[in-house]
């Protein structure tokens, strides 16, 4: 237990790329979470648990549906998080370029996620954004 409190206080509080990374793995299991829900939490009678979840997954996605475009955000969501996420934990935050850059990308991801997600998800992904700006910032006066 000793090693994982100095591991959290060492390496990862020092690191707000690591810390920027990780949240936005963790919005991606969130979201992970919300699919599973809305996928296996209302079962089609008579159907198996993975016929049912295929058929949800058809009607969510198919022409008729008016908010499919929605589920199609809700899907690319997780996919943009999990490429943020592993572009902050690669080290490409590391330069002052690639700071800037990932987190300008995670502000935008997260005011699209305001306009289009519940607020309380939406603050779930606007989360890394601190650490991106701290890093972006410590990179910064690291130059100066």
């Amino acid at each position: 237990m000793a090693d994982l409190l100095y591991f959290l206080k060492h390496a990862l509080l020092r690191s707000p790329e690591k810390m920027a990374g990780l949240a936005f793995i963790l919005v991606t299991f969130l979201i992970a979470a919300s699919w599973s829900m809305v996928i296996f939490l209302d079962p089609i009678p008579n159907l198996s648990i993975a016929d049912s979840a295929a058929r949800t997954l058809q009607e969510l996605f198919s022409q008729t549906n008016p908010s499919r475009l929605w589920f199609v955000w809700f899907a690319v969501l997780p996919v943009i998080c999990t490429l943020l996420g592993a572009a902050y934990l690669s080290g490409l935050a590391q330069s002052q370029a690639g700071a800037m850059i990932l987190f300008v990308l995670s502000v935008a991801l997260a005011a699209t996620a305001f306009l289009f997600t519940h607020w309380s998800l939406a603050l779930c992904v606007a989360l890394p954004c601190y650490w991106g700006f701290r890093c972006a910032y410590r990179t910064r006066e690291l130059r100066n």
